[in-house]
């Protein structure tokens, strides 16, 4: 099970945490964590007792963090400056190595296994790594959109990147492109939801905008707010919760 929070300012210190990502893992991973990044190549981490800081080895912004769910367990973070970086011990971070060079941000990411994962910044740029080291840009880029968000759905064994002007790609763990999918929305898209044995997704942005995808349509829900979705998550597809800025919560339940 993975949520992302975006943007949470700690009451010590000033720092902001752009993102977040909980891990659940496979019962010979005996641990549950949180982790979370943000400025200045900050992590924080939870391991199921108390928050302690981790050492990242750098001093860029963070924007992006996945935890494999397999053993063994490996720890990604991307940000400023091109910089994707992998750990398993939280102690020594080894630096991706870029099939074509890149130093803008990356903005997102999401694996899903210990070395299948992948990352997405501005301009529709995409990287993917298979072997948790090496990562290839995807190309031809199929949209020039900034891609905010990133995830894999466990339903349908897709990644999906999603961004502005109601941007969404969908991208297999090998394939050599992604493609594109129309949402009919020009809204912003953060955030991504979806569950194992169906390849039904949820997806939010700015506006108040959430889209219930039923793996062919979108359709748009009629929220009554117009703060941005930053994350979704649920319990199953009839229990599905949001939040966004300025402190909005929405459930929908059937």
């Amino acid at each position: 099970m993975r949520r992302r929070a975006v943007r949470i300012v700690l009451p010590s210190g000033g720092i902001i945490l752009y993102n977040a990502y909980i891990s659940l893992g496979e019962p010979s991973l005996t641990t549950n964590e949180i982790m979370a990044v943000g400025n200045g190549g900050v992590i924080v981490r939870y391991d199921g007792t108390s928050w302690k800081s981790v050492p990242s080895g750098t001093t860029n912004s963070l924007y992006g963090v996945y935890i494999s769910n397999t053993s063994p367990r490996q720890y990604y973070v991307v940000g400023a400056g091109g910089y994707i970086a992998r750990s398993s011990d939280l102690t020594t971070w080894t630096q991706g190595v870029k099939n074509v060079a890149y130093a803008s941000t990356f903005l997102a990411m999401a694996g899903n296994t210990s070395t299948t994962a992948v990352a997405t910044s501005f301009s529709g740029v995409i990287y993917r790594t298979n072997d948790g080291l090496n990562w290839t840009q995807i190309t031809p880029v199929p949209t020039t959109d900034s891609l905010y968000g990133a995830y894999y759905h466990p339903g349908a064994g897709l990644f999906y990147m999603s961004g502005t002007t109601g941007a969404l790609l969908r991208l297999s763990a090998f394939a050599s492109a992604a493609t594109v999918v129309p949402t009919n929305t020009t809204a912003t898209l953060y955030s991504m939801w979806g569950t194992t044995g169906t390849q039904a997704m949820w997806v939010g942005g700015t506006g108040g905008t959430i889209l219930k995808y039923d793996g062919s349509t979108f359709t748009p829900l009629k929220t009554g707010v117009t703060a941005t979705i930053r994350t979704l998550w649920g319990n199953n597809l009839t229990d599905v919760w949001a939040a966004g800025d300025s402190g909005t919560i929405l459930r929908w339940k059937m």
